[in-house]
């Protein structure tokens, strides 16, 4: 058999985004107009998008989805200028190479000028994408998209790695990566049949057996 289960994850068809602002350029809450993504060369649509805010204090027509919504008037404001946090869930599994994004209409004091954005395939385990640890200004003029950032070589490495679980279609439904003691690494659908498997170091069950045996070799000195 495949042996027990001893680890799994849900893999999604979706790519999750999660954009932290880690510093404004002044103490006046931090706002955002549009965040922008491309693929190569393709600015990627944001149709079909989830976003949320981990700030609560936005009024309706300052709210997350207003970074989605592709009006450059329009933006999403919080009172908090360091800390606050979008998570973009995108409704199938995209390849993101670069983004930017646009400045708001007014009050350039709230202007991300250091964050941090992340990618995740399953919104619980995330890799760094970009990391602006020191301070970028964007142009003072509003309504203004920055330069495009580039994606970091681990996002990109992360991304290479997942290409053959990517070829499965996972696109319309839900699968489990699973582990068991055996060494098998498996993929599975929402049903459980195996779409996807790979046998590898029975690891955990050499351990267990190499356990056993000490036990037994320690109660048979034991008795002698």
């Amino acid at each position: 058999g495949s042996g027990k289960q001893v680890w799994s994850s849900t893999l999604t068809g979706s790519t999750w985004l999660r954009f932290t602002v880690l510093e404004t350029r002044g103490h006046a809450g931090t706002q955002i107009s549009e965040l922008v993504f491309w693929s190569g060369q393709e600015r990627l649509s944001l149709d079909g998008v989830a976003v949320s805010s981990s700030e609560s204090d936005s009024q309706a027509h300052e709210s997350a989805e207003k970074v989605i919504d592709g009006d450059s008037k329009t933006k999403w404001y919080t009172g908090k200028h360091r800390g606050a946090a979008l998570t973009l869930r995108f409704p199938r599994q995209v390849s993101i190479d670069r983004f930017a994004f646009v400045t708001g209409n007014d009050v350039p004091q709230r202007d991300p000028v250091m964050w941090r954005l992340e990618g995740s395939r399953d919104g619980q385990q995330w890799v760094m994408m970009h990391d602006q640890s020191k301070p970028f200004m964007p142009s003072g003029a509003r309504s203004t998209m920055t330069m495009p950032f580039d994606a970091s070589p681990s996002w990109k490495s992360f991304v290479r790695s997942q290409q053959d679980v990517s070829e499965l279609d996972l696109r319309n439904s839900s699968a489990r990566l699973l582990l068991s003691d055996s060494g098998q690494l498996s993929v599975l659908s929402a049903d459980g049949t195996s779409l996807w498997s790979v046998q590898g170091s029975p690891r955990a069950k050499q351990n267990d057996e190499q356990k056993e045996s000490a036990e037994v070799e320690h109660q048979r000195k034991m008795a002698a």
